[in-house]
């Protein structure tokens, strides 16, 4: 489920989500090793062995931020937002006319 299918889910439902779905939709909107890098939460090994692998690595660094501006141009769309807002109000106002 992407994040815009979260937000219109999400609300046609009348819930407002959990903690567990807004952590993955971070996940979602971070491509494990194209866009970002992902670590637990509570690694600070892990969280130290990925900024050090960026820190020795300026290519990989700058590819991530291309790929990274890229996906963030795609997925967060302001059209594409806007329409799944705009959904979720009317679901949200059915409903309650109902």
């Amino acid at each position: 489920m992407g994040l815009h299918d979260r937000i219109k889910g999400g609300s046609a439902n009348g819930d407002a989500g959990s903690l567990d779905e807004t952590l993955s939709s971070r996940a979602e909107a971070v491509a494990d090793g194209v866009t970002g890098i992902l670590v637990e939460r509570g690694d600070p090994d892990g969280l130290s062995r990925a900024i050090a692998g960026l820190l020795l690595d300026p290519e990989r660094r700058a590819a991530m931020g291309e790929a990274g501006r890229l996906r963030a141009a795609e997925v967060f769309r302001e059209d594409g937002i806007v329409d799944a807002l705009l959904e979720a109000y009317q679901a949200a106002a059915a409903r309650r006319a109902a």
